[in-house]
């Protein structure tokens, strides 16, 4: 199997990438948007962290920028339903940490957006991650024990929102638009309700 691949990073598309390893190129999918946060150097060198996955007909690799985003797309193939090929379409709808921190706040729509993943899969997809995030770490997420009051509210008014029939995009704007007072002021996720569906009409 192969676990890492170090050597020239040639792009190809959005999700494909070449790694020209001693003159052996090898094709990478890897999460769109990848290629720009590689860490190279002056001759275009860099190292991918590699899932290889197996199968009757086909090899295929699967690359990351870290081990630790390695390991959750692996914890999502291990979710009943989460082939390689759907992990990866998370990984390109959602960020790693927008992964864990929608996994911990139950917010099932941010998955729904991606290609494969219904409300079923969904749900299955909450309910198998929920326990199994927690020790993962990227730099812009809170520890659970560390996430304060605002982020709470926001993350139930979204579900909120959600439950009312938005979907993630009209959500996200009209969360956008909201003054920052207004979740300082609230005491519940009511009147940010009512505030958010005043925005949206």
């Amino acid at each position: 199997m192969i676990g890492r691949l170090t050597g020239k990073i040639e792009s190809t598309s959005l999700n494909t990438l070449i790694v020209d390893v001693h003159g052996v190129g090898y094709q990478v999918d890897v999460p769109a948007g990848l290629p720009g946060r590689l860490d190279l150097d002056d001759e275009g060198r860099g190292t991918l962290h590699v899932y290889t996955s197996v199968r009757d007909d086909a090899i295929d690799l699967y690359g990351f920028a870290t081990p630790t985003q390695k390991e959750l797309f692996e914890r999502l193939t291990g979710v009943s339903g989460i082939g390689p090929k759907t992990a990866l379409g998370v990984l390109t709808e959602l960020q790693p940490s927008e992964v864990v921190k929608a996994v911990r706040a139950n917010r099932m729509e941010a998955f729904k957006q991606v290609k494969g993943i219904g409300e079923k899969t969904a749900q299955r997809l909450m309910l198998e991650m929920k326990n199994n995030v927690d020790d993962l770490e990227f730099d812009d997420i809170t520890p659970p024990s560390e996430v304060d009051h605002d982020d709470e509210m926001v993350e139930s008014l979204r579900s909120a929102l959600s439950n009312f029939g938005y979907d993630s995009s009209e959500i996200e704007q009209v969360i956008g638009s909201m003054d920052e007072s207004a979740f300082e002021e609230a005491s519940s996720v009511e009147p940010l309700v009512r505030n958010a569906l005043d925005l949206l009409r």
